[in-house]
């Protein structure tokens, strides 16, 4: 009777020593105070960088001047240069590169602008290889997105453009949009809405692709983002115009209406990129590492800065992260001591569990020298 007894309180008390050791390390889960950036690498490209992506151990970079370059970065302290994809053009002949890339599986969709968009086979990095391409006829590419089967274009010389992706590696106009506005960031919300920055008027279009011949205007905001992410209803808009740059986090649940739920102000922030609960800026504040548990209130928790840069974009691959600036150069960083995912600290839960184990033993063996 007594061990049933002793089952039960154990188990009671197990339990209550779980649930408060578990509160204990949420408590006192610390974020920030250790986290370290050391700069792997600076790699100079002699033109203007806009644009770097991180597959395996390669990191493709896009330079305005230089055009679409491939790296192997299996020793990230030394990057070796292995191809570079350039196209020429008449209307800027300095132009050999742009602004954009998107990597699907194999296949990179590189805007080389005024040379349109080229499908580049990178599965051999050291031979960048063009297998397929479509080009607008509305003028100057500046940012692409990709939904499904569909690449959405943002047009440096005014609207949208959107083409159809099929398997063969073609594509072909669906239709376009134009106000004659200058567009740039360009961000796909569900099948039928993108979000295009219009430089134009400064502010955020939002607008109704389901028929691509015929796209209409669904809203205008009264802010322009340098990118925006998307996470359930949550939206992470980075604004760059008017004065009040910064991050916004929006209840998107609405989006003809959303709900601003917290902000950062004070500084301007491209690229966004979210692992587990930060949110990873590049913008003129250099890197930044922006704890978003709570979409009410964001913290920075870590920040990079170097004077005079302005980082444009940004990528990530396990503790590795690559940069580009507005100049002429990338780096790669390795990020040290941030915490995995969520508030709960998993030592000081493991701990407790070990606790508990000892304390239930030294129990067990009171009791059975009792009943002797």
């Amino acid at each position: 009777m007594r061990i049933k007894k002793l089952d039960s309180l154990t188990l009671l008390l197990a339990f209550s020593l779980c649930f408060f050791n578990i509160q204990f390390a949420e408590s006192f889960a610390t974020y920030g105070d250790n986290i370290q950036f050391k700069k792997l690498c600076e790699i100079s490209t002699s033109g203007r960088t806009d644009f770097i992506e991180i597959v395996d151990n390669y990191c493709f970079v896009f330079d305005f001047e230089k055009g679409f370059m491939s790296y192997d970065i299996e020793n990230p302290e030394e990057p070796v240069l292995l191809d570079t994809l350039a196209y020429s053009n008449t209307v800027d002949p300095i132009v050999k590169g742009g602004h954009d890339f998107i990597i699907k599986e194999n296949i990179a969709l590189v805007d080389f602008m005024h040379s349109g968009i080229k499908f580049v086979n990178i599965s051999n990095p050291s031979e960048l290889t063009v297998i397929g391409g479509c080009q607008s006829e509305s003028g100057e590419h500046f940012r692409i997105d990709l939904w499904e089967n569909k690449i959405y274009c943002a047009m440096a010389e005014g609207g949208l453009e959107v083409f159809e992706f099929f398997d063969n590696y073609t594509a072909i106009s669906l239709g376009n949009y134009s106000n004659g506005n200058i567009m740039s960031h360009i961000e796909c919300f569900q099948d039928d809405m993108v979000y295009i920055a219009d430089y134009s008027q400064s502010g955020d279009l939002l607008l109704n692709v389901s028929d691509p011949e015929n796209i209409t205007e669904l809203h205008v905001f009264d802010w322009m983002a340098g990118n925006i992410l998307f996470q359930d209803d949550l939206m992470y808009a980075t604004i760059i115009r008017p004065d009040n740059e910064g991050l916004r986090i929006y209840n998107n649940s609405n989006p003809l209406d959303p709900v601003l739920l917290g902000e950062l102000e004070g500084f301007e922030a491209f690229s966004p990129l979210i692992e587990d609960n930060y949110l990873f800026l590049a913008g003129t504040r250099g890197l930044q590492i922006i704890n978003i548990t709570e979409a009410s209130n964001p913290q920075e928790i870590a920040q990079y800065y170097e004077e005079g840069k302005t980082y444009m974009n940004l990528a990530k691959k396990g503790n590795i992260i690559g940069l580009v600036d507005f100049e002429d150069s990338w780096y790669l960083f390795q990020l040290e001591n941030l915490e995995p995912s969520g508030n709960l600290n998993i030592l000081g839960l493991s701990f407790s569990f070990l606790l508990v184990n000892s304390i239930i033993g030294t129990l067990v063996k009171i009791y059975k020298k009792k009943e002797r």
